[in-house]
């Protein structure tokens, strides 16, 4: 039960009593209409009147100003916790920005390699007809090489045995 002379306001926890308008009925003797910022409507600061009219507005006065002062540190820690969210959300976006990168390269990449590859295997396939075509080609050499070698010996030969034969006397 709230003792004489307390200030009690909705939305506010700690050494006083809460209390949303209507709610609670026994004991009031005096209500104010107060709007706080963000609850969702209006809601009433209610005073257990007891005793004189000073103490009650030196009361009322001390209780708006730790209202105010309240209010100021909830606006201080409402900024300081939009600016933390902002940078959550910063670098949450960094974050997906740097995996959609990191996807992109990935495919690019892959591609490239297959790219590569093909390319590869066009280039391995026309180095193997190549090799085999010059092979043809260094043994028809070769084989042109000991005929000519052979030509020029049976002519030789064939000029010795002619010459031979022309050099003995008849």
């Amino acid at each position: 039960m709230p003792q004489r002379g307390n200030l009690c306001a909705a939305g506010w926890g700690y050494k006083c009593w809460v209390f949303e308008a209507g709610r609670w009925r026994g004991g009031m003797r005096w209500k104010k209409s107060v709007s706080f910022g963000g609850g969702g409507g209006k809601q009433q600061l209610l005073l257990l009147a007891g005793g004189r009219e000073g103490k009650l507005r030196h009361l009322l006065r001390a209780s708006s100003i730790s209202l105010i002062a309240k209010s100021y540190e909830v606006q201080v820690l409402r900024a300081q916790l939009v600016t933390k969210r902002n940078l959550v959300d910063e670098y949450q976006r960094d974050i997906k920005k740097l995996k959609r990168d990191r996807t992109k390269m990935a495919k690019e990449n892959r591609r490239h390699l297959q790219i590569l590859q093909e390319e590869n295997e066009k280039l391995s396939k026309i180095v193997y007809f190549y090799s085999e075509d010059m092979q043809k080609q260094l043994e028809a050499l070769e084989n042109l090489g000991k005929r000519k070698r052979d030509d020029e010996r049976s002519s030789r030969e064939k000029c010795v045995i002619v010459r031979g034969s022309s050099d003995e006397p008849q």
